[in-house]
């Protein structure tokens, strides 16, 4: 259900304009309206009319905490938030003479099980589409999204578990933002052959991974320490053929099934692991 809160809510300032022939005074109007759209358990997105001027930028805040500064579009989407919880906020634009600003507020959604029972493969951008059209939250068995289609995974911003693996491979995204919800997967999580992509910050609220972490063959990827606040994490860890320099997750975690890490050529550290003592299977850290 779509839920849209509209705010109309104007901030005008006058601008007082001097002028060496009249001296008279101008009045001018620099306003704008925010809409709350598409809000669920644990996302919301606002839009905004742009004001009249050149070089307008953003401000961007959310209880009283500035997500974003000098923001040139007029969309946002938050994600990874709390159900059933009131969020207040504000932008503030500029056009570096004049300033308005204006309030919204909204409320996030209960938090209800929207499943699907089935295998689901995602082969191309137009079944990634149409898949979040039905904004499943839980996949009870596993998701494949492979293919060079796919460049968009924003229609996956509902989901946020799912239960067996996780395979995610060959797409032409440039982030992985629309998994920013995701927070389980309860088997293996496959991240492979993604051109584009330089980091996993849009998978900081994956907290359990309950198979293997595996990457390779990501080959601009700089930065996996997005995965930072992944728990209890016991399965093997392969990064193989990435351009990270530092390395610095899994602390938390005791034991692990095997580590590899191999033909990441920028790698210069590995503070992570701090917690490991134990590794069932194999430990192989070469070409680094």
């Amino acid at each position: 259900m779509k839920t849209k809160i509209f705010l109309a809510l104007f901030f005008a300032i006058n601008l007082l304009s001097c002028s060496k022939d009249s001296g008279d005074d101008e009045n001018t109007t620099f306003t704008f309206q925010v809409e709350v759209q598409n809000v669920t358990d644990r996302a919301a997105t606002i839009t905004w009319t742009r004001p009249e001027g050149s070089n307008i930028s953003y401000q961007i805040f959310l209880n009283n905490e500035m997500i974003e500064d000098n923001f040139g579009l007029t969309a946002y989407t938050f994600s990874g938030l709390s159900s059933e919880t009131t969020y207040n906020g504000k932008i503030t634009a500029t056009d570096g003479n004049q300033i308005a600003t204006v309030e919204y507020f909204f409320n996030t959604n209960e938090y209800l099980a929207n499943t699907n029972n089935s295998n689901v493969y995602l082969y191309t951008q137009e079944q990634v589409n149409e898949f979040g059209t039905h904004h499943y939250n839980e996949l009870l068995y596993n998701l494949t999204v492979v293919g060079s289609e796919i460049y968009d995974l924003s229609p996956l911003i509902d989901l946020k578990k799912v239960h067996g693996y996780f395979e995610l491979g060959h797409t032409q995204a440039q982030t992985f933002e629309g998994l920013n919800n995701l927070e389980f997967v309860g088997n293996n999580l496959k991240i492979y052959y993604n051109r584009e992509v330089k980091n996993l910050n849009s998978l900081q609220s994956l907290n359990h991974i309950g198979g293997d972490l595996i990457f390779y063959s990501n080959l601009v990827l700089e930065d996996i320490n997005g995965l930072q606040n992944l728990r209890d994490f016991e399965g093997g860890f392969q990064l193989e053929g990435s351009k990270i320099t530092d390395l610095n997750i899994l602390n938390d975690s005791v034991k692990l099934k095997n580590l590899y890490i191999a033909y990441n050529t920028e790698l210069k550290t590995i503070e992570g692991f701090q917690s490991l003592t134990e590794i069932e299977e194999f430990l192989d850290i070469d070409y680094n």
